[in-house]
């Protein structure tokens, strides 16, 4: 538990500064996805020592595959709908926060941009093929995905 507090602490800092990154610039910069992606490994690997658990990786690697292998389904179908940083942000998302967590999230940054695509759309702040941002969503997607997951927990 220690662990993914530490973790947690350590992660929304990071999808804070990427999500306005992404806002302002309309891009994920690799050097935060980087150091995001080495913070977390680093991390990842002392807990799977420490509590002597190989399990904790086994997750990580799953949600990995799980992000970034959703959003790179999306990314190929849509043909730049999602951009090659909102994939690499999922894949990183997803060694953080395990397969389950991060399908999840992506579940529900979706259903927050829908509306908000909507309104942009229909009130001609945004064009057809314009894009948005999709980094806010998804930290929010995630920031929701942990602490309904916990509420879970919590209640049993």
């Amino acid at each position: 538990m220690m662990w993914t507090v530490f973790r947690r602490l350590l992660l929304y800092p990071h999808l804070l500064w990427i999500a306005l990154e992404d806002s302002r610039e309309r891009k994920i910069p690799d050097a935060l996805l980087r150091s995001l992606l080495c913070q977390e490994g680093a991390l990842l690997l002392l807990e799977s020592i420490f509590q002597e658990d190989s399990g904790v990786l086994l997750e990580a690697v799953k949600g990995l595959l799980a992000g970034g292998g959703a959003a790179f389904l999306l990314y190929l179908v849509t043909r730049g709908g999602i951009g090659a940083g909102d994939v690499k942000l999922l894949m990183t998302a997803g060694l953080c926060l395990g397969s389950r967590k991060i399908i999840e999230a992506q579940i529900l940054a979706m259903f927050l941009a829908c509306p908000a695509c909507m309104y942009l759309f229909f009130t001609k702040r945004c064009r057809e093929k314009q894009s948005i941002p999709l980094a806010p969503f998804f930290l929010a997607g995630i920031l929701l995905a942990d602490c309904l997951w916990e509420i879970r927990v919590l209640t049993g």
